[in-house]
């Protein structure tokens, strides 16, 4: 199967500085000399001079517009966008096919169903640019289709500073008006957790060791009582207040000698912001080869197929960031530096929702959610790298790295609470056993955790060399990655116990029927999920060992060739296990590959503003971890169920590139772009058939 994207068009207009030529008068001299003819211009910055179709962000760039992280920032890029707020789309493709780096080395990810760091969790505040390639080089990873987005940290500042910034902001759908709250602990507004949703030591001890859907008897209501239920559970209306954060960074230098310089940066950010999302979810799936999705939906009484659902939804989310980056270096003349860099990213999400709609078991009867969650989101990442430059050696530039990192997301006491009416005017209640498939999923309670941890290590090589008048230079390099993410997900539900839930408390508030003198009892008991195909376990990992070389080099006066190849050779693997079933419902797959790939890159000059680029590239891009489970997972994103395929194999892409370049001025320029894709093998999202013959 094959895709190709569109030709785009892209137009970017800068500002104009004007200069005025005076009047100059001299003593003419006349010298006779050979006549010199000067062809081009001076390449204005770093866009233009690289052999890549590229976009650049600057320092300057962000500070202008005002972006906060970025995400915000590359909206701003031509043919970049994203998907979720966090997750960027190059040229029409998914982040699956997209890659970040931070000053050469990739980062890891707290989020559970994607390898790529999401971008609004990187505050501005801490770079100095960013480089969009969108044509593939061999020195980096063959797993690109889109691009790469190569982050920057500030350097090593000249002289002394210190920078204190604050902003507030206003969202007119939003700021002002009533939003869905829940309390939760005393120090949410800091983004830390103050114990409140910390799984409690009787549930903790259930989550191993132990199969079946019951606790045992004499356990279950120590179990039930001991789980927090009124500040995770109440979900009230309130004012929202306006986004605000605040920001202060400071750097010096010190000379040493004359030859040896130190110097350090420090950057902090705070950040709160507030966000209403108001909307419609439709839920479809197929039966003997028959999409339900395709009939109508009607929100009472209509015809809805048996399955289905549809609901319209209200959420309130708060987002509490904290940031910090620690860079100091050593500089030894003008050819030698090591750089070390730390890094700290923090997100927070607090979001309360709530939704009406039906589903298609009885379409007469209205549905009422409420869902509570709280996602702790966490990236660190210690970077020492070396640059340098070796006169003696004909200027060969050595650049090393290596970089080790973990992520975490933490999601405890995620809830989700169903009721039911038949009647307009009636109350919404609990319904257990009286709508069929809908009593498991009445009340639910929900822990998950991923961790995730990068170890990179890469050197680059480049060799300026002139034979026969022509200069090129020659690049090869080699570059090691290890990746290993570790996921659990513990699922519960509240059903009837053996005394059965009093039909006056099927319409309580939430704390009233998770309390201990309900849920602590034999009327109200909290089971657990333990469907053998829901593997809740999974350790995955990813192995690369890559080289890579190259040769750039002109032809004429007018030509430029970039021309290289990289090899990799990567093992992926996953395994997965449903805690209640750890041997029957073992599963393992592993994916082991090498590659090489060649890339080219053409760059013609017919005139001194005006560049012609054209590249082709072989590339690949790998399954998701969590996709190459044969199990059902939530997409917390989009509340979809979505089952994993242990068949996928990596994806081949065949890239084409054209651009053409026009250049006013530094800064000013306008483009025209154009590029197709083939992707074989192209991993996707489809409807799974259920059911049928």
């Amino acid at each position: 199967m094959k895709k190709f994207s569109k030709l785009t068009l892209s137009a970017l207009l800068c500002t104009t500085a004007l200069t005025m030529a005076g009047n100059v008068s001299a003593q003419e001299l006349s010298i006779p000399t050979d006549e010199i003819v000067v062809r081009g211009a001076r390449i204005p910055d770093e866009k233009r001079a690289t052999s890549e179709i590229s976009s650049l962000l600057d320092e300057t760039s962000f500070q202008r517009t005002g972006d906060s992280d970025i995400g915000e920032a590359l909206r701003r890029v031509t043919g970049l966008s994203l998907t979720e707020g966090k997750f960027v789309v190059v040229r029409g493709l998914n982040e699956r096919y997209s890659s970040v780096t931070l000053d050469g080395s990739p980062l890891p990810s707290p989020e559970p169903l994607k390898r790529v760091i999401p971008l609004d969790i990187i505050p501005t505040n801490i770079l100095s640019g960013s480089l969009v390639q969108k044509t593939y080089s061999p020195q980096y990873s063959a797993e690109f289709g889109g691009g790469l987005i190569e982050l920057r940290s500030k350097a090593v500042p000249d002289e002394a500073y210190f920078s204190i910034g604050g902003s507030i902001g206003l969202d007119l759908q939003t700021t002002g008006r009533n939003g869905y709250f829940v309390d939760g602990g005393k120090r949410d507004w800091t983004g830390f957790d103050d114990g409140t949703r910390n799984t409690p030591q009787p549930l903790a001890d259930a989550f191993f060791g132990r199969n079946g859907v019951n606790f045992n008897a004499a356990d279950q209501n120590i179990i039930d009582a001991s789980i927090e239920s009124a500040a995770t559970t109440v979900t009230v209306e309130n004012v929202i207040p306006p986004n605000w954060g605040v920001d202060v960074a400071f750097g010096a230098s010190h000379d040493l000698s004359d030859s040896v310089r130190i110097g350090a940066n420090i950057a902090l950010g705070f950040s709160h912001d507030w966000q209403t999302k108001i909307g419609r979810r439709e839920q479809g799936f197929t039966t003997s080869g028959a999409a339900a999705a395709s009939q109508p939906f009607n929100i009472i009484g209509g015809t809805f197929p048996n399955g289905a659902q549809a609901f319209d939804f209200e959420s309130t989310t708060q987002t509490v960031g904290a940031n910090g980056i620690a860079t100091f270096g050593v500089e030894f003349g003008d050819n030698h530096k090591i750089t070390s860099t730390s890094l700290m990213l923090r997100s927070t999400l607090k979001e309360s929702r709530i939704g009406n709609g039906v589903r298609g078991e009885e379409p007469s009867i209205e549905l009422f959610t409420e869902n509570m969650e709280f996602f702790e989101r966490q990236v660190w990442q210690t970077q020492l790298r070396g640059d340098h430059v070796f006169e003696g050696l004909n200027d060969l530039s050595v650049v090393w790295r290596g970089a080790y990192g973990r992520a975490f997301r933490d999601a405890p006491y995620q809830r989700s609470f169903r009721r039911f009416r038949d009647t307009p005017d009636g109350e919404f209640e609990l319904l257990f056993g009286q709508i069929g498939a809908l009593e498991n999923d009445s009340v639910l309670l929900t822990f998950s955790d991923v961790e995730d941890e990068n170890i990179d290590a890469g050197i680059d090589f480049v060799l300026p060399l002139t034979i026969s008048d022509g200069a090129f230079d020659v690049k090869w390099g080699y570059n090691y990655t290890d990746k290993e993410r570790d996921s659990l997900v513990r699922e519960f539900r509240y059903a009837q116990g053996p005394l059965g839930l009093p039909s006056q408390l099927s319409n309580v508030r939430n704390d009233v029927l998770l309390s201990p003198g309900v849920a602590g009892t034999d009327a109200f008991d909290i089971q657990f999920v333990n469907n053998p195909t829901a593997l809740d376990n999974a350790f995955s990992t990813l192995k690369v060992h890559a080289a890579y070389l190259g040769l750039d080099f002109d032809v004429g006066e007018y030509f430029h060739f970039a021309v290289g190849g990289r090899y990799e050779d990567g093992e992926q693997t996953t395994t997965a296990f449903a805690t209640a079933f750890p041997v029957s419902s073992l599963s393992q797959t592993a994916i082991n590959e090498d590659y090489w790939l060649p890339a080219v890159t053409a760059t013609w000059n017919p005139i001194g503003d005006l560049q012609v680029r054209a590249g082709y590239s072989k590339t690949i891009t790998r399954p998701q971890f969590r996709e190459l489970t044969p199990a059902t997972f939530l997409d917390d994103d989009t509340d979809q169920l979505v089952i994993g395929n242990p068949f996928l194999i990596n994806s081949r892409l065949n890239n084409y590139d054209i651009r053409v370049e026009y250049y006013f001025a530094r800064g000013q320029f306008v483009t025209l772009s154009g590029f197709y894709k083939e992707i074989e093998n192209p991993i996707e999202v489809a409807n799974a058939q259920i059911g049928g013959a």
